[in-house]
């Protein structure tokens, strides 16, 4: 198996691993502040908001794997139209391309607000957190997105990613 293949398939799966924890710690918090909430009449103020935030890094952080695994939203109806298998690569190929343009295009937005953040000490509203570390996350989600996308495209040429392969 090709060595970019490996380290990228290796990250994406830390990446999903922190996301799932990500997710089950913000599904914890929602359900003791629920509680708190409706036995004690003590809400805990914070964890609303950091269960937000855990969910949207999850999110991010869970994109290159879902686009690894070939689950992402698509042009499923196209792709299952297509017989010829140079015709399913060139197609991945295209898609690739356009969501390396894509990414590429929230990159440079992404690190522009970030920086503007980072500048102006922007923090969260109750927990008073630099929003600069979400939103790092963000511009690291869709790097990964990119790197997997160019292993799909030259390691695997255009081929689907699969742990066989």
């Amino acid at each position: 198996m090709n060595p970019a293949v490996k380290i990228v398939g290796k990250i994406n799966e830390i990446l999903f691993d922190i996301a799932t924890a990500l997710l089950a710690i913000s599904c914890g918090l929602e359900v003791v502040n629920a509680l708190s909430r409706k036995f004690f009449n003590m809400p805990i103020v914070w964890a609303e908001e950091i269960s937000t935030y855990f969910v949207v890094m999850m999110l991010f952080l869970s994109l290159a794997y879902i686009e690894r695994a070939d689950k992402a939203l698509c042009i499923g109806i196209l792709m299952s139209k297509l017989k010829n298998g140079t015709a399913k690569k060139v197609f991945r190929i295209i898609r690739g391309a356009w969501t390396i343009a894509v990414m590429g295009i929230l990159i440079r937005y992404g690190i522009t607000l970030t920086q503007n953040m980072a500048a102006s000490h922007v923090a969260t509203n109750i927990l008073r957190l630099p929003r600069v570390w979400f939103f790092s996350v963000m511009v690291v989600g869709f790097v990964i997105i990119i790197t997997v996308w160019l292993v799909i495209i030259f390691a695997r040429k255009g081929g689907q990613w699969t742990d066989a392969n």
